[in-house]
């Protein structure tokens, strides 16, 4: 057992003292405390980056996923809590890439009544993202297949917004976890439609709540290139500067 695995076991481990100690407390009083230790003992979670050979400025979001998970098994009714997403748009394709938490854009979207539809692929751990964010029966799925940018136009026109991923692993290594390529395509969308453009990147702030840095592109509408490599900019600033961005044609 390496040591990171060591010191994040131990850190669990006071997770599960926790829930044990407070456990007439309601859910989300209960995974507040539990995200207070998580806090508290900052330096022990963080190895949970090193497993996942990322760099440590994501361990919030590694370890959010793991506690989240955890909470839906022993308390059903746990539901994320996200802050409010402050852009103002009627309707807008919304760019953003996987964490896992893009759900949470999706919840915040809604919230706004507004209208969304998610290009998404439906496999186990979409499923098990969908469980936990308990999003309404009303939210629209665009498969993320050769007719996803056809039906994205459609749900456009018909007033929805869109919520999307732009990143991707590289073919030649779709294990690298500090390395991924950025899509034109969802920026060509933009282009074509002249629709209004998001950048969105959720993350997890110091009380165990997903926030959102969140800025609107440039109009009137730029080039696909232009988008793509605005969107770079706005992860970079939004602290992913330790990651790598590759173009892609896809």
């Amino acid at each position: 057992m390496s040591e990171n695995e060591f010191l994040y076991r131990q850190a669990r481990r006071l997770v599960d003292e926790e829930i044990k100690r407070h456990s007439s407390l309601s859910t989300h009083d209960l995974f507040r405390k539990c995200w207070a230790v998580v806090e508290n003992n900052a330096e022990n979670f963080k190895g949970r980056a090193a497993l996942s050979e990322i760099n440590d400025k994501a361990w919030r979001v590694l370890v959010y996923h793991d506690l989240s998970k955890y909470f839906l098994r022993i308390r059903p009714d746990f539901k994320p809590q996200v802050r409010s997403l402050d852009l103002s748009f009627k309707t807008a394709i919304i760019a953003s890439i996987h964490t896992g938490l893009e759900l949470g854009i999706a919840k915040a979207v809604l919230e706004r009544n507004k209208k969304l539809s998610i290009i998404h692929l439906p496999n186990p751990q979409n499923r098990e993202r969908g469980a936990l964010f308990k999003l309404p029966s009303q939210v629209h799925y665009i498969r993320a297949d050769a007719n996803c940018l056809l039906n994205a136009r459609r749900s456009l026109a018909e007033g929805r917004s869109i919520l999307a991923d732009c990143d991707h692993p590289l073919p030649e290594n779709p294990r690298a976890n500090t390395v991924r390529a950025i899509s034109a395509s969802i920026f060509n969308l933009a282009k074509r439609t002249g629709a209004d453009l998001c950048f969105v990147l959720p993350y997890v702030d110091k009380n165990g709540v997903i926030a959102f840095r969140a800025e609107m592109a440039a109009s009137p509408p730029l080039t696909q290139v232009d988008y793509r490599e605005a969107f770079v900019d706005f992860l970079n600033r939004s602290g992913l500067d330790w990651m790598q961005w590759k173009k892609s044609d896809r």
